[in-house]
């Protein structure tokens, strides 16, 4: 009885084994799409971050010259004015003054459009990213899950496999004829 046991438990536990190793396959091949979907979207959120920046970067710039201009434009007034040398020199003064105040406030403005605009990507990519990690950590835990029982399964069939062994000994005939 323990051979036709062994035998059936045998079979039992490699047609679990390949039902394991199907689902394992299928959780690996999900997880790898996952996995890769989640590269897919960290690189095209850096590349969004970069234009951002970029973009940010050239305003700044466009604002700088154009608070420069106005500058160079005073300037150009002023001498053209016909004030003494005394007052154009306090002029200037006074027109360097608010080019510098111009463009601290410039280099302000922007500093915090930066920090908005970094802030509400920050909250963008936890968006974006959130739910594939999400899969991604439940794909790792039933993969590791499937990995243990097939490590059982295949245990059980090495297992029923030796109780089949040691059962068959018991059907060898006896050829003394002592009957």
């Amino acid at each position: 009885m323990g051979f036709l046991t062994g035998a059936f438990l045998k079979i039992y536990a490699a047609r679990q084994r390949i039902q394991l190793q199907h689902q394992l396959t299928s959780v690996t091949m999900r997880l790898s799409r996952v996995t890769r979907q989640m590269g897919d979207a960290q690189k095209q959120l850096t590349r969004m971050k970069q234009m951002q920046s970029m973009n940010m970067k050239a305003m700044q710039s466009y604002a700088m010259k154009g608070a420069s201009a106005a500058m160079n434009q005073s300037i150009f007034d002023l001498q053209n004015s016909g004030l003494s040398e005394a007052q154009m020199s306090s002029q200037m003064m006074s027109i360097n003054s608010a080019f510098t105040m111009k463009q601290q406030d410039i280099a302000l403005q922007f500093s915090q459009m930066q920090s908005q605009q970094d802030m509400a990507m920050q909250e963008f990519e936890e968006a974006q990213l959130e739910p594939l990690k999400n899969m991604e950590e439940s794909l790792q835990v039933e993969k590791a899950s499937i990995e243990s029982q097939l490590k059982l399964v295949e245990g059980q069939e090495k297992a029923a496999g030796e109780m089949e062994k040691a059962s068959s000994k018991d059907f060898v005939p006896e050829y003394t004829g002592g009957g």
